[in-house]
């Protein structure tokens, strides 16, 4: 295979089990975007190929996560809720992407998308399971990869680090 990826047993990684009150308020969306980052479309994509709305789960573990998924992801999104546990704010989910967001990322697709997004996800053929699959883990040795400078990259990257890698050190897809 590659030399910068090793399939491994388990999961080195903490999941958030954390218990305690839970709150969802739900936030209103009612800003439009006539453009979209590169970190919404990493996300958006998702539901363009599924052709149905799908739910995203963002953690807000620091203002700069905060920051971005309220000016650049949210406004994208009708159903908009905030998860609350024990009074602090821990993520926030998005779903039914907007039609006029939609049409934004269909028009980014015919006329050449940010090319890391469709290479992420490759088609719109998606097997969705219809039983239980074994889950594979794998470690990321970073530092045999050669990076890929481009603006946009950085900014996704950027984003995954103070959101999902973060606290659970790990980002499922």
């Amino acid at each position: 295979m590659f030399e910068w990826i090793t399939e491994i047993d388990q999961q080195p990684f903490r999941y958030n089990n954390e218990n305690g009150e839970l709150d969802i308020k739900r936030l209103d969306s009612t800003g439009q975007l006539n453009e979209m980052s590169s970190v919404c479309q990493f996300f958006a994509y998702f539901d363009l190929i599924l052709d149905e709305n799908a739910l995203t789960s963002l953690p807000t573990p620091n203002n700069q996560a905060l920051e971005i998924i309220l000016k650049e992801v949210v406004p994208h999104y009708v159903d908009v809720k905030q998860i609350f546990i024990d009074g602090k704010l821990k993520e926030i989910n998005v779903g039914c992407l907007k039609k006029d967001s939609k049409k934004i990322i269909e028009d980014l697709l015919s006329s050449g998308i940010y090319p890391v997004i469709p290479d992420l996800y490759r088609t719109k053929n998606l097997n969705l399971a219809t039983k239980t699959r074994k889950l594979k883990h794998y470690l990321v040795n970073a530092e045999l990869i050669n990076p890929l400078h481009i603006k946009e990259a950085e900014k996704i990257r950027e984003f995954l680090v103070s959101s999902f890698f973060s606290e659970s050190g790990s980002i499922m897809l």
